[in-house]
């Protein structure tokens, strides 16, 4: 497919084009802008046609290259927040002639780039009227016409621009770095959404990909408010002092504006302002500083021949005084003082001041001759008396020449020298880096979190006979090994049932996590890991997990093991394919620990009852009670009183009815029977009292 962009330079047109132009789609550019480079050096073959924005020269374009697909770029509408609005680029209203044209052709597609403001509509400004104009004018012809029109509203799109003038976040490094102080019309709590330029790239070529059209939303969903922004400026420009204005307005982003465009296409961002925006700012900071590097070497310049000049009218001064003063002295009679003026001014501030130095010298000789009563038209008839002018101009060129080139030679000199300098710097610290990274990774081969030695150390760990311990231990490997605090386990209830009782959770969610869920209530989930896959939340449903991963044996769903609030840098096939691998190594000591109960129930239970012995009981209330110091479980554990008349299979029948399947019952040697129930608090054992007692069995608790 081939795309044409139209309008002037554009951060996020940049990033696009260069993502397209890598998939393989022919890139073509209209601007009125003559001279700026519109992308990056890596796009080769691209087409830029520098005219003005019209009905005609689009049109010729569109005849020509042929385009699929047209984008229109319009940076300079979605960046007004506080900044001057200048509508002398890309103007709105150039856009109903481009449609024009591209109606009478072959264009497919419409492609146009807005701002997520148009959608909130809580900013009233031109610009974004202008945007909103723009988009209802691309809805309508395309509608007319039956092409496809695919809006995509974003927000601040920043990025390792070309130009500092273009975007709302260069603009504010400018001013903190050049002025050290910046204005806004937004309070400090205000909040924006950044979009990368790669990933605003990313986002926009999915949505081509499967052929999207309509209107969408494309944010992050991380906003950063003005203060920590202004702040991350001002800490990386090294200014002392920064004065910051804000102002009454106040701007809330609403981070599920873009849900429905992650869900459609399954893109996440890559790259949080967090992680980036230092970089982004330094690489202003750089241009910047060249800049004013720049600027000052050419008034340093400017000086330096104002001060060569001046020095060398002070040696003509000299030369005429000499001159003047030394007509009568027979001993330099013969010297021509004109001549070694020259030399010394040419060979001292090379071949302008001596060219400057020629004119006055053959001025002053002139001016002698005039002097001494001799017709000048005699000079300009006799070539002999050239000489002399011919003389002055060989030996000023030559020597201007010369030094010239001396001094070139010495600052190609220094500046080689400064740049073999840099690069052995650069080279020094990516050595000792790499230095660094290879010894690290020396000491990570045998201690390695994904190591074979590592797996070996987790599958001796989880190798349990009681199916309850193999889950507590998972849910530290699981935290351990993908380095985050939110681990649940919930085992999936008899056949038929749809609810999960949670049996192990981490500790820091512990008094948050519900002891039931209805899997039917997580519909998406569901449909997932009742096919045995892994769920991976890419759609940031809210109260869903992140991961989630199904225990199946055979047929039978047995648990579900899920991850909350992970980390937004671990959405990779990296940390996907560990937690597969963890919960499959669970799964196998897991189905052999139930194998186990069910093979020996006779040594585990008391005889046609789910009571457990003594021996068991106890093991079990270790486990328990290690679990709830480690991990923050609560538990309760009460002594069990019922009619003497009861036989344990009597008891066990009624003590079902009451209990659920992460809940234990065992007796102590002397035959007493006692009930531990997961995840009961203090004030939660009345309710259970009364329960209880409602079959004729009475609790008493225990700590």
């Amino acid at each position: 497919m081939k795309v044409l962009f139209i309008g002037n330079y554009d951060i996020a047109g940049q990033y696009l084009a260069t993502r397209l132009f890598k998939e393989g789609y022919g890139i073509v550019w209209l601007t009125e802008e003559t001279e700026k480079e519109l992308w990056e050096p890596s796009v080769k073959g691209g087409k830029v046609y520098r005219f003005g924005l019209s009905y005609h020269s689009c049109s010729q374009i569109i005849k020509t290259e042929s385009p699929e697909c047209i984008v229109f770029l319009t940076q300079v509408y979605r960046d007004c927040y506080d900044y001057s609005f200048d509508e002398t680029s890309g103007a709105v209203e150039t856009i109903m002639e481009l449609l024009r044209a591209a109606a009478s052709l072959s264009v497919k597609k419409i492609v146009y780039l807005s701002s997520n403001e148009v959608t909130e509509g809580t900013l009233l400004n031109p610009a974004f009227e202008s945007l909103r104009a723009g988009e209802r004018l691309c809805q309508s012809v395309c509608e007319t016409v039956q092409m496809d029109c695919l809006i995509v509203r974003t927000g601040i799109v920043y990025g390792m621009g070309k130009y500092p003038e273009a975007g709302f976040l260069a603009q504010a490094v400018k001013h903190i770095y050049e002025n050290g102080q910046v204005h806004t019309d937004f309070s400090s709590f205000s909040s924006f959404d950044l979009v990368y330029g790669s990933d605003f790239a990313d986002a926009v070529e999915r949505l081509l990909v499967i052929g999207e059209s309509g209107v969408h939303t494309l944010t992050t969903g991380y906003p950063i408010t003005l203060n920590e922004l202004y702040h991350t400026i001002a800490e990386h420009t090294k200014q002392n002092t920064v004065n910051i204005q804000y102002g009454s307005k106040e701007h809330i982003e609403h981070p599920e504006d873009g849900k429905l465009l992650k869900r459609r296409t399954g893109w996440l961002p890559f790259y949080l302002p967090a992680d980036i925006l230092p970089d982004v700012i330094l690489h202003y900071i750089q241009i910047f500083s060249e800049q004013d590097h720049t600027e000052k070497k050419k008034k340093q310049k400017e000086h330096i021949f104002l001060k060569n000049l001046a020095e060398n009218i002070a040696l003509f001064a000299i030369l005429i005084a000499l001159s003047l003063g030394s007509s009568d002295w027979s001993d330099i009679r013969f010297v021509d003082i004109k001549l070694l003026y020259i030399i010394v001014v040419a060979l001292t501030f090379g071949m302008r001041q001596g060219v400057i130095a020629i004119f006055l010298a053959t001025a002053a000789y002139l001016a002698k001759l005039a002097l001494a009563e001799v017709d000048l038209s005699y000079i300009a008839y006799n070539i002999e008396t050239w000489i002399p002018f011919i003389i002055y101009a060989v030996a000023g060129a030559l020597v201007g020449y010369l030094s010239d080139k001396k001094r070139d030679e010495l600052e190609n000199g220094q500046e080689a020298y400064a740049g073999l300098r840099e690069k052995y710097n650069f080279l020094k610290t990516m050595y000792q880096e790499v230095l660094t990274i290879k010894n690290q990774l020396q000491k990570q081969i045998m201690t390695s979190k994904d190591s074979l030695g590592h797996v070996y150390e987790i599958t001796e760990g989880l190798e349990n006979t009681k199916p309850r311990s193999v889950m507590l231990r998972t849910v530290k490997v699981v935290e351990e090994t993908l380095e985050c605090s939110s681990v649940a386990i919930y085992i999936k209830g008899g056949p038929g049932s749809a609810y999960g009782r949670l049996m192990a959770c981490s500790g820091n969610i512990a008094k948050d996590m519900a002891a039931s869920i209805k899997f039917s209530d997580y519909r998406e989930l569901e449909q997932v890991i009742s096919q045995k896959e892994m769920y991976v939340n890419i759609a940031l449903y809210p109260d869903y997990p992140s991961f989630a991963m199904p225990v199946f044996d055979e047929d039978r769903m047995v648990a579900v093991v899920m991850i909350y609030n992970l980390d937004p840098n671990k959405y990779t096939e990296y940390y996907k394919n560990l937690f597969k691998t963890l919960v499959l190594i669970m799964r196998s000591c897991l189905i052999r620990a139930y194998h186990y109960q069910e093979n020996n129930k006779d040594q585990i239970y008391l005889p046609d009852t789910n009571i457990l012995v003594s021996e068991e009981f106890g093991a079990e209330l270790e486990s328990i009670t290690q679990a709830s110091e480690d991990l923050n479980i609560p538990f309760s554990k009460g002594r069990i009183l019922y009619d003497a008349a009861w036989s344990y299979q009597m008891l066990s029948e009624k003590l079902s009815k009451l209990i659920r399947g992460t809940d234990i019952v065992g007796c102590d040697k002397d035959g007493t029977v006692f009930v531990i129930l997961l995840f009961v608090i203090p004030s939660v054992r009345t309710y259970t009292e009364k329960r209880f007692a409602e079959a004729g069995i009475s609790v008493f608790w225990e700590g």
